[in-house]
């Protein structure tokens, strides 16, 4: 289809799971990718996918949590493509404990990755996207979590719900510039991370009964819908939140 032929897509987080399904997938239609994960041994897998689908992706190692990691993607991106038309929000950590067993520590790993990246990378995006004449489109991965709490789950829902409310900050302040912002929030999603949830099968059971599609999702359905977002006609879209649940959220 070459929907995002010749624009420039970041993909935080993008080494496995839904950034990875993201990459492949904007890269198919075009896009120069740029994998990004703050583990640059995971890089090869997923580059050597979307090479030999003759797709363009290049690797930058970044650790979302910080600051000047941040601004370093940022540069060694448009140093490599000289512009920048797509951000995906995508990198998180999900840390299980019920908040009065809650380390300090986990609840500061949890907000620094899931929350201060997603405003780090949209903070210096910005500057870029800016000098863009079509703009840009900013991608934020949220959650289920991000719109309902889950027992055991303080620190990512407070984030996922963070999120959300800071697409709709950020929608209004960079209307402006032509720079759209909008929030996907994944139903359970079979990822690595998710794996304490998808190989337990009394959690599975539990999980598939309000379902109205009977499975849990892929990568490559979140992947749709940021392409959807992502696109050229969508320049109407801003602010708004894409759940992609399989139904989940449908009955509540």
């Amino acid at each position: 289809m070459d929907e995002l032929i010749g624009k420039v897509a970041i993909i935080t987080g993008s080494s496995r799971g839904i950034g990875a399904g993201i990459a492949k997938l904007f890269a198919s239609e075009g896009a120069k990718v740029i994998v990004s994960s703050r583990d640059a041994s995971n890089y090869q897998p997923i580059l050597n996918q979307i090479k030999s689908k003759k797709g363009e992706a290049y690797c930058i190692e970044c650790d979302v949590s910080k600051e000047d990691d941040v601004k370093m993607l940022m540069e060694q991106t448009i140093k490599k493509y000289g512009t920048v038309d797509i951000l995906v929000n995508n990198a998180g950590v999900f840390e299980q404990a019920s908040v009065e067993e809650m380390k300090t520590e986990t609840w500061k790993k949890v907000l620094h990755t899931d929350l201060d990246g997603v405003f780090f990378c949209t903070k210096y995006v910005t500057n870029y996207m800016k000098k863009n004449k079509t703009g840009g489109r900013i991608i934020n991965i949220s959650s289920v979590a991000g719109l309902f709490g889950f027992g055991g789950s303080a620190a990512y829902c407070a984030a996922k719900f963070a999120v959300v409310g800071f697409t709709k900050a950020t929608a209004i302040d960079l209307c402006k510039y032509g720079i759209t912002v909008n929030a996907i929030c994944p139903g359970l999603i079979e990822t690595d991370m998710t794996k304490g949830f998808t190989n337990d099968k009394k959690t599975m059971e539990a999980f598939m009964q309000p379902l109205l599609v009977k499975r849990a999702g892929l990568p490559e359905d979140i992947a749709k819908g940021a392409l959807y977002l992502a696109s050229e006609g969508t320049s109407y879209v801003t602010g708004t939140t894409l759940v992609i649940d399989g139904g989940w959220t449908g009955h509540l």
